[in-house]
């Protein structure tokens, strides 16, 4: 036996999933503006990943995203991290 169980090899893909985000915003702060800024956003929104939606949709924007769909997931990504006032 491995030791690999279900409930491993899912945390260990949602960490992996994480570490891809940080080095996207990485890279954006970098001076690069991704063509699938909005696609990673949703996929964020949809892992329930609010704290990583947060800084991917700020740098997004920093970086001069206008993305309507980048803006509603920041604005969501606040909402769900109880920053009302800031959405």
């Amino acid at each position: 036996m491995n030791g690999d169980t279900p409930a491993s090899s899912a945390a260990e893909t949602r960490q992996a999933f994480r570490e891809d985000v940080l080095r996207q915003i990485e890279d954006i702060r970098m001076g690069g503006l991704p063509d699938n800024g909005p696609e990673l956003a949703l996929a964020l929104r949809n892992k329930r990943e609010f704290d990583l939606l947060d800084r991917l949709t700020d740098e997004l924007r920093r970086a001069g995203s206008a993305d309507p769909v980048v803006r509603r997931l920041q604005a969501q990504s606040l909402i769900e991290r109880g920053n009302l006032m800031l959405a």
